[in-house]
């Protein structure tokens, strides 16, 4: 029997740069990059899915939430 293919969200995928995230939040690349990618709940929703690549999405709702 095969092993049933994974489902993924197509929009987790879509992974954008620390400049474009810093820009999409409104506020400056070095406070992004010294406050942000540090809270408890960017890090615990692993918005940052390999190194400074940030799922555009999750960043979305991350927002949203804050």
């Amino acid at each position: 029997m095969a092993k049933p293919v994974p489902t993924f969200d197509v929009n987790d995928k879509l992974l954008i740069n620390a400049d474009e995230a810093a820009g999409l939040l409104s506020v400056s690349r070095t406070y992004f990059d010294e406050r942000v990618r540090y809270e408890k709940r960017f890090v615990s929703m692993k918005i940052e899915r390999i190194p400074r690549r940030y799922s555009r999405h999750l960043l979305q709702k991350w927002s949203d939430w804050e």
